[in-house]
């Protein structure tokens, strides 16, 4: 009778996936997983005869499975239960941090460095400074589980300031942060530096990365008071927590500091569109919501401002720079800022047509470590 009754649930289980991807509507995107899912693939002869076609087929089924979202935080939920810290390249912490896997990747990071320094040799009249900002995986690895010592960024910063050309200014953002944690842990807002679920930092993990730039360039940093501070009621759940759901992780929540004196014109060259604001607010409304600051990647931003100057800065970087960018544009009246793994055109040709003298990178270490597009400022 027991083996009868498990016979029954088994086939049933069978029909009611089998029926449900004949009347759930296949999705095109994962907003959970932040990611394209695979349509039904076509049959061609070549894909059958050298077994692409089954491949295809059982990607499919996988990323189309009725109810797959609820699934996969149950089977992290699960994995959590029999005690694992570390699933699909994810660490759970303390206090809800989810942090993403750290690889010290000397040899490129080595060569992006390079790349940087043979930038400046071949460009002397550029000014040129560095920006290199840790991951959360520094500033908060108390979080970390005890038994995850390789993921101390300190060998990776110190290699990359030591290697640095001597003719590029190099900003450290190591000490500010742990000293602004340390201030914040007075008022219970240690953790408010980083997101909890994204492999970024805040805004206001940015504002005091802003702070320390300034310092190093002799402009005087806006005061946080100069700012409206508004934040999104709307939740946020990052990049980390897509890549391992959860049904405890802490909500996340995106800041925006506006300066209420501030005139902008912002232009994606990519798709020619300009607008009156640095923060596409439209975006809350998706998955990466980090995306409201300056809409997310694009290949080459035109930002001019009411900065009371004509000086202009050509800003090679990463997506941290996007929550930063937007406080330093008020220092220059017209900012390009390019991003290698989409503009694979000459930089110093668009610093040369624009006239712009001062170059700066922004960076954090993990892409610094790991991207294979700094080639393209040779």
């Amino acid at each position: 009778m027991r083996n009868k009754v498990i016979g029954v649930i088994f086939l049933a289980y069978i029909f009611v996936f089998s029926f449900g991807y004949f009347i759930v509507k296949d999705r095109d995107f994962s907003e959970l997983e932040n990611r394209t899912l695979s349509g039904i693939p076509k049959v061609t002869v070549k894909s059958l005869v050298n077994g692409e076609f089954s491949d295809m087929v059982e990607t499919y089924l996988e990323d189309q499975l009725p109810g797959k979202d609820l699934f996969v935080k149950i089977n992290t939920e699960g994995r959590l239960m029999l005690g694992q810290t570390y699933m699909n390249g994810v660490y759970f912490g303390e206090n809800n941090r989810m942090f993403r896997e750290y690889v010290d990747c000397t040899t490129q990071l080595e060569k992006n460095i390079s790349y940087i320094n043979e930038f400046t040799a071949a460009n002397p009249e550029f000014d040129c400074t560095f920006m290199l900002a840790p991951n959360a995986c520094y500033i908060y690895g108390e979080d970390l589980p005890c038994y995850v010592a390789a993921m101390d960024q300190s060998m990776g910063m110190d290699k990359a300031e030591m290697q640095i050309s001597s003719d590029i200014r190099f900003v450290d953002c190591r000490e500010a942060l742990l000293g602004a944690k340390a201030q914040l842990a007075e008022k219970d807002e240690a953790d408010t530096l980083y997101y909890k679920t994204d492999h970024h930092w805040t805004m206001d993990g940015a504002y005091v990365c802003y702070v320390e730039l300034c310092k190093a360039l002799g402009i005087e940093a806006n005061d946080i008071s100069t700012y409206t501070i508004w934040q999104d009621e709307n939740e946020f759940y990052g990049t980390v927590f897509s890549d391992a759901p959860s049904f405890h992780v802490s909500e996340d929540y995106i800041k925006i500091f506006i300066n209420p004196n501030g005139v902008y014109e912002v232009t994606y060259a990519d798709t020619g569109k300009t607008y009156d604001t640095m923060y596409q607010t439209d975006n809350l409304e998706k998955k990466d919501k980090y995306t409201v600051y300056l809409d997310g990647n694009h290949s080459n931003t035109i930002i001019k401002s009411n900065a009371d100057n004509d000086k202009k800065l050509l800003i090679v970087k990463d997506s941290y720079a996007h929550c930063l960018v937007p406080l330093l544009a008020d220092h220059y009246s017209e900012i390009h800022m390019v991003d290698l793994r989409y503009f694979h055109h000459s930089i110093s040709d668009l610093a040369y047509r624009e006239n712009i003298q001062d170059v700066l990178f922004i960076h954090n270490l993990e892409f610094l470590s790991t991207d294979n597009n700094f080639l393209w400022l040779q």
